[in-house]
């Protein structure tokens, strides 16, 4: 954007050192890495808008034998199943419906919506958006010789990590057995869906409409654009790119 700095009114532009003499409406502010200095202004001059601690609504359900941290807050409408632990500074916006024996650390948000089935497992510091559904059933049935289905029980959880944000409407299945992992700092976008034992690896980031099928673990730092479908029971390497709308149908060696 630095062909705009001769025109542009703003009172005051963030640029680095190789532009600071070329604004000529207001004040500079010079830094290192601009783009950086930008989003941390937005988030100084808008912090993410929360409830108070310490909410309890009058319309929410807490079983008696849940755990609920004095500055955690229960929106109106949220269920809160016995057994669950719910941190401090943890917000349940409106509508949330936590199953049995669900734990979730500090500082996290739910937001409307969000349903945790029983055991579901989440940490400190993530960000999920309305409608998710961690923790349903997967996918997971015997066919049998007449071509109907049997269901086979689905007996395990999900764990997520620490600074995980999960978008809106996004559905991560509960493992047949052991877990569906989701690792520390991963970022998932809208409408994506992971079955059932998935493993995330940390700071990997998901864009839109993926699918992961069941058992399939994707490495570290991996970035899967929108679109992407990826096969059940293979691996990806860390540091993986997958570009929109691709298939990916074997391991995945090499970053």
């Amino acid at each position: 954007y630095a062909k705009y700095l001769p025109t542009t009114q703003a009172s005051c532009v963030i640029v680095g050192e190789d532009h600071a003499g070329q604004v000529t409406s207001g004040a500079a502010i010079v830094v290192d890495d601009p783009y950086r200095a930008f989003v941390l202004a937005l988030q100084l001059f808008h912090p993410a808008s929360t409830m108070p601690n310490g909410v309890r609504a009058a319309t929410a359900t807490i079983d008696p034998t849940a755990s609920v941290h004095d500055t955690a807050s229960i929106g109106p409408g949220c269920v809160v199943g016995a057994g669950c632990v719910v941190g401090a500074g943890t917000h349940l916006t409106a509508n949330v419906v936590l199953y049995n024996n669900v734990s979730i650390g500090s500082d996290t948000v739910l937001h409307a919506n969000t349903t945790c089935y029983a055991g579901t497992v989440i940490g400190d510091g993530c960000i999920i958006h309305a409608g998710a559904v961690i923790g349903s059933d997967g996918f997971g049935f015997l066919e049998q010789a007449d071509k109907s289905f049997v269901k086979i029980p689905q007996v395990g959880t999900v764990r997520i990590g620490n600074n995980v944000e999960i978008g809106a409407n996004t559905t991560i299945d509960r493992a047949a057995v052991g877990a569906t992992v989701i690792e520390d700092g991963v970022k998932l976008d809208n409408l994506i869906h992971l079955a059932h034992g998935v493993h995330v690896g940390e700071h990997t980031a998901i864009a839109a409409q993926t699918g992961i099928s069941g058992s399939t673990t994707i490495g570290k730092r991996n970035r899967l654009a929108g679109q992407v479908g990826v096969v059940g029971h293979i691996r990806t390497a860390d540091d993986v790119i997958v570009y929109a709308q691709s298939g990916v149908g074997k391991n995945v060696t090499k970053p």
